[in-house]
């Protein structure tokens, strides 16, 4: 899993997205970086998993803003501190 990225569905920085599971996939480099995303080998992943409708709907709320709150941010860095924490322990 070495060199793994977090790669999105919806490219960007887009803050409503940045967090939501259903759309972050591990990417190498390669796909995340140059290729930008290797987005219609994305998408069609995307219909495959999930369906064109989610795929869509995901699409469609591109534009859409989420302003967070400090609380909200701690509870999203405590979240992924304990996935982490899982995840070392079961390789380790």
């Amino acid at each position: 899993m070495s060199g793994l990225q977090a790669g999105h569905y919806i490219p960007g920085r887009h803050n409503a997205y940045l967090f939501d599971e259903i759309q972050v996939h591990a990417q190498c480099y390669y796909c995340n970086g140059p290729l930008k995303g290797n987005w219609p080998q994305y998408y069609n992943m995307m219909l495959r998993d999930h369906g064109k409708k989610k795929a869509d709907y995901l699409k469609d709320r591109k534009w859409e803003i989420k302003h967070y709150k400090v609380p909200e941010l701690q509870e999203i860095k405590n979240k992924y501190e304990d996935k982490l924490k899982m995840l070392l322990t079961s390789v380790y």
